[in-house]
């Protein structure tokens, strides 16, 4: 009727663009069909790469590479439903949590409920694309990098497995739909549907974060250990570990999860760590000192030359891009992904020479 407000609330998003930030045109080849990209990638990939990467209001760059890395993401979200049903002997839709008992329990409730809050904010503020990433780097990184790693060492919680499956499938709905949907009805039975699901609340709160921050980094301290004297991953190491004070005690609380997850054989907890042949040190920040048995033929000088060699190219390096990176004339003519890619090599390679330093201080 005229008089009347047709809509409430209009969104408007900028151009979708070539991965160079050039407009689509049939002269330019490099038009991206959608319907081809959805008959390849699937229709929740096609939709996802267009609402993750992308400030509201801006133009966007698309790639069919883009589109790809979200099939992944999709395939990686359904291996993890996958690994939780296995867990799960009978899976429900309304799960009241009992006391939670471990460390990675609190912390990854604890974590999911800061994501429930968020991400419900930012759909209900139009930010897509950042919620969209906050979710992605919680389901990639603390899920499954390391809170599903660590449930496999020792009996999980199938409550908590549950709430967690629960959560993630209807935080993701508005990305990817029709994944999304198989898995939750494949979960719960036909006759549920999630997309008139109620949406999820979860008020959980615990300390355990930082018990848990500290684990991880000791992990993979042990992990750049192993990489840095060529140790293979699936190797069993020995290790020595001094903790600072009684109110760091780590791997007292968490010893089986560290040797599962670093490939430790034998974990030793010390307040006092006598010096050995063959033995590398490296600190960890408050939580003290990692010290590494090496084993077999490693011959200590010859790593000690050998990473004295790799600073001096690794410094060499780093002068060159700060030379580059310090012309007026490539910061303004440059493209800024191109100033942007050097950049990233610049912080790459001086974060790579500070792990070289170190590596060469554990030595001597």
């Amino acid at each position: 009727n005229l008089g009347e407000i047709p809509f409430e609330t209009v969104y408007l998003h900028g151009l979708v663009n070539d991965e160079q930030g050039r407009k689509m045109s049939k002269s330019l080849g490099n038009v991206i069909d959608p319907l081809n990209m959805k008959e390849k990638y699937g229709a929740d990939a096609t939709r996802m790469s267009l609402l993750v990467g992308n400030t509201p209001g801006s133009d966007m760059k698309l790639s069919e590479e883009k589109i790809e890395s979200m099939k992944h993401f999709s395939n990686k979200l359904w291996n993890i439903s996958r690994f939780i049903l296995l867990n799960i002997e009978d899976p429900q839709t309304e799960i009241e949590l009992s006391e939670v008992q471990t460390y990675e329990d609190k912390w990854i409730l604890s974590k999911l409920s800061s994501i429930v809050e968020q991400t419900t904010a930012d759909l209900e503020n139009f930010n897509f694309s950042t919620a969209g990433e906050r979710l992605e780097e919680f389901t990639w990184n603390e899920l499954a990098d390391w809170y599903l790693e660590l449930s496999k060492v020792g009996d999980p919680n199938e409550k908590v497995l549950n709430k967690i499956l629960n959560i993630i499938l209807k935080l993701w709905h508005p990305f990817i739909p029709f994944v999304t949907e198989a898995l939750w009805q494949q979960t719960y039975g036909e006759d549920e549907l999630l997309m008139v699901a109620e949406w999820p609340e979860l008020k959980y709160n615990s300390d355990a974060g930082a018990k848990i921050q500290q684990f991880k980094k000791v992990v993979t301290a042990i992990r750049d250990m192993k990489n840095d004297y060529n140790i293979n991953k699936a190797s069993k190491v020995t290790i020595e570990l001094n903790e600072k004070g009684k109110t760091n005690r780590i791997a007292q609380d968490l010893d089986r999860h560290i040797e599962s997850l670093s490939g430790v054989e034998n974990l030793e907890i010390k307040e006092q760590v006598e010096f050995q042949d063959k033995v590398v040190e490296y600190p960890v920040t408050e939580i003290g000192k990692i010290y590494l048995h090496l084993e077999g033929d490693i011959n200590i000088e010859q790593e000690v030359e050998k990473t004295e060699k790799e600073i001096e190219d690794k410094k060499s390096y780093v002068e060159q891009l700060e030379n580059k990176l310090d012309k007026e004339g490539f910061l303004n003519n440059a493209p800024e992904e191109v100033v942007e890619k050097e950049r990233e090599k610049y912080h790459q390679a001086k974060k790579k020479l500070e792990q070289l330093q170190q590596k060469l201080n554990s030595l001597t």
